[in-house]
């Protein structure tokens, strides 16, 4: 049994050293061998002078360095386009408008309640000084007046979020959705158009 193992490891032995003596033989050659560089070719031209344009005509597509997208904070119908696309627009200049004559009417009564409350205050104000209502009644004309109060800066909250201003710095005014879906009367949460 060793005899057998000793003879095969003694034949992977033999191999091994066969091919790793021709492969020595292999590179030993090639190193032997000198190494030529190719050739290079070189052509000449005669200087001369020639008209050296400063423009180069070329198709392609600019883009800006620095962009910002920019979209209502409500949903709406569009009424108001404020700049049309490429138009320089200023910190502040209204570019989209949506429409907001449902919250204008809102803000309109919720003002008027508030002049009714304002109103109701001062009297009760009088009223409670000279000891005509309680206190109770005061607090409830208090609290009424600052609930119309907090109604009307909400509305005009809503109205406010319902007008896309540019921010921050002026610029370029470029839309490329706006040109194509985004028109009066149009929904501004409604799929582009082409």
């Amino acid at each position: 049994m060793f005899k057998k193992f000793f003879l095969t490891l003694g034949g992977f032995l033999l191999v091994a050293l066969v091919l790793g003596a021709t492969k020595a033989a292999q590179v030993k050659q090639m190193m032997s061998t000198p190494q030529v560089q190719p050739l290079a070719s070189v052509s000449t031209v005669p200087a001369s002078t020639v008209d050296w344009h400063a423009s180069i005509h070329s198709v392609g597509t600019l883009a800006p360095f620095e962009g910002v997208t920019i979209s209502a904070d409500a949903d709406g119908v569009i009424v108001k386009l404020g700049a049309e696309s490429g138009a320089k627009v200023k910190a502040g200049d209204l570019l989209v408008e949506l429409d907001t004559t449902v919250e204008v009417a809102q803000l309109q009564a919720a003002e008027a309640a508030a002049g009714l409350a304002r109103v109701n205050i001062e009297r009760n104000e009088e009223l409670f000084k000279g000891e005509a209502i309680s206190k109770s009644e005061f607090d409830v004309a208090t609290a009424t007046f600052k609930q119309a109060e907090a109604q009307v800066a909400a509305l005009k909250a809503q109205i406010a979020k319902k007008q896309v201003r540019s921010l921050r710095r002026s610029g370029r005014y470029s839309s490329r959705q706006s040109r194509s879906i985004r028109r009066p009367g149009c929904s501004a949460d409604a799929p582009a158009e082409s």
